[in-house]
């Protein structure tokens, strides 16, 4: 996204044996905050962004995935 401060939205689901009970997305390196899909990342700064999305079962597994963009 060279040059460009649009924002993304971004659509994510996790499986797992238990029930998903929360997910947490950050952009590059800011803290996590609580999300849902789909998730609107805001305005991007130019060039490489980073979006990570964390999901948490009942059982309080945790697994994460990460985006570059």
């Amino acid at each position: 996204l060279t040059g460009s401060t649009s924002a993304q939205s971004i659509t994510f689901s996790a499986t797992s044996s238990f029930a998903i009970t929360g997910y947490r997305c950050k952009l590059n390196a800011a803290a996590y905050a609580v999300c849902t899909s789909p998730w609107s990342t805001g305005a991007l700064s130019a060039g490489v962004n980073t979006i990570t999305v964390e999901a948490t079962d009942s059982n309080g597994k945790t697994g994460t995935a990460t985006t570059t963009i």
